[in-house]
């Protein structure tokens, strides 16, 4: 599974996902075969991210291995240099 978008606040937020089952396993209701972090670590993020540390962060969260870089070259019908242009959008 890719995530997009350097997986969103998905790497960032594993520790207090296992924090939290830790501290409250009855609130958590759902077993998991594996705490979060580690589960995150199997899954492949896209390393399209706005700042360079943005992608040092993923990298320490999840390793630079499960990073990739996507094809993302069409948004609505067009190319991603289209949209920048200031013409109106029908």
């Amino acid at each position: 599974m890719i995530s997009a978008h350097g997986g969103g606040f998905l790497p960032s937020y594993a520790p207090r996902s296992d924090y939290a089952c830790e501290v409250s396993p009855i609130n958590c209701t759902v077993q998991i075969e594996d705490a979060a972090d580690r589960i995150l670590k199997k899954l492949y993020y896209d390393a399209l991210v706005f700042t360079p540390e943005a992608l040092r962060h993923i990298v320490a969260q999840v390793g630079a291995s499960q990073l990739m870089l996507a094809p993302i070259t069409r948004f609505r019908g067009r190319s991603i240099r289209s949209t920048r242009s200031s013409k109106p959008r029908p």
